[in-house]
């Protein structure tokens, strides 16, 4: 099945922000891109975040990014990046465990690959072989966090987001914040600014409920959609991180909010993609802007102590991506353990009815726990090594049963 296993994107990396939004609104919902995936795949899920689109899939032949969006064919074609069999599972278990994050180290990129693997599980685009895929890296990436240092000081989007705003103002506690959306980056980026003593937090979300859910949280004020803009002219800090496929905020717009402020400072963190403002504010007086990208040079500042565990990380992911590779050697190892099983169900019933009529019936339960345990130490290591046996095409049932027991 690993010979099956593709994985084709786009990443911070490898492509400017201008092409990942671009690229983004031509995709539009994610689910529906599933639907039509599962026409042309025989198992796939979409990893779609700030700084990344992944498409993951098995099929017999590679699929193109430019099938999805030719329009942007020149330009995909430049910025993209295939990867096939192992090299793809190596990779997604690296993004997994936040090696090829913006923040290597960070914790947030894990949710969003559970999430990718639960929508793809929803919409039936997978089947065996990506349960154990993702399951497999979801777990792995947990032990390099839990074994390494690698998310030592835990520096995210959130906390890089935090030192921006102090960059600006001295006291969060203050200043007035307001969060566009109600995803999991805003929520982690206002937590972070909560911890540094900010006070006064509004939410605006096109889903009213989602917005007062975190304001109820974090202690504060939820703001009707249609009146964030009026909101902004008492804000000090935006932050942005909606789905909109449209920029929210543009030059002309916030040209009249400031001169009702009086050009005072406004700190504005774009952490959506597509962008939620335009860069047109850039020229605007008391305007500070970042958006993902404007983020890099803190984020390297921040982290780069952490690139020297970066090739141990990998050896030891290395080591679990051959253990998923050795769990699936083989398309009928589901089909062996039930046969063991089945036939440590024989063996122990057969025992059981040979020696139940020498002892007393207070004694049938004990003996028939008793065989259990044994079955089950029996049959732990044999299912470890199953994979082994199987790859070396040794028929396993004449090595542990017989040629008469087939």
């Amino acid at each position: 099945m690993i010979n099956n296993l593709y994985l084709i994107g786009l990443n911070h990396k490898t492509a400017p922000l201008d092409l990942r939004e671009s690229y983004l609104k031509h995709i539009g919902d994610i689910s529906e891109t599933l639907e039509k995936l599962k026409l042309l795949t025989q198992e796939c899920s979409i990893l779609s975040t700030c700084n990344r689109f992944e498409i993951i899939y098995t099929n017999h032949t590679p699929l193109k990014l430019i099938d999805l969006a030719p329009e942007h064919a020149e330009l995909i074609e430049a910025h993209h990046y295939q990867l096939h069999g192992l090299s793809a599972a190596q990779h997604l278990f690296e993004v997994t465990a936040s090696l090829d994050s913006l923040v290597i180290g960070e914790t947030e990129i894990l949710g969003q690959v559970r999430k990718a693997y639960e929508l793809a599980e929803t919409k039936g685009t997978v089947d065996r072989f990506f349960h154990s895929l993702f399951q497999n890296a979801i777990r792995a990436a947990k032990k390099i966090h839990s074994e390494t240092k690698l998310g030592q000081g835990h520096v995210s989007v959130g906390s890089v987001a935090v030192d921006l705003c102090r960059q600006v103002y001295s006291h969060l506690d203050k200043e007035n914040i307001l969060l566009l959306g109600s995803g999991d980056i805003g929520r982690v980026v206002l937590e972070n600014l909560k911890s540094a003593g900010a006070r006064h937090i509004s939410i605006s979300s096109r889903t009213l409920k989602n917005a007062q859910t975190l304001a109820s949280d974090l202690g504060g004020n939820t703001i009707a959609w249609e009146d964030w803009i009026t909101q902004l002219v008492a804000t000090d800090i935006l932050i942005t991180s909606t789905s909109s496929p449209e920029t929210l905020l543009d030059e002309s717009l916030l040209n009249d909010i400031q001169k009702k402020r009086q050009h005072k400072p406004l700190l504005i963190v774009d952490l959506a993609v597509p962008r939620n403002v335009g860069q047109d504010v850039d020229d605007l007086r008391g305007v500070y802007r970042y958006d993902m990208d404007g983020l890099s040079d803190i984020i390297d500042n921040n982290t780069s102590n952490r690139h020297s565990l970066i090739d141990d990380c990998r050896m030891k992911l290395s080591i679990e991506v051959q253990n998923l590779i050795d769990q699936n050697s083989s398309p009928d190892i589901g089909l062996v353990y039930k046969q063991l099983d089945n036939r440590i169900d024989e063996l122990k019933s057969d025992e059981f009815e040979k020696i139940k009529h020498q002892l007393p019936t207070e004694y049938h339960s004990l003996i028939q726990e008793s065989l259990r345990r044994f079955g089950n130490k029996i049959l732990h290591p044999l299912k470890k090594n199953a994979p082994q046996v199987l790859e070396s095409k040794e028929d396993l049932h004449k090595i542990f049963f017989g040629e008469d027991q087939k």
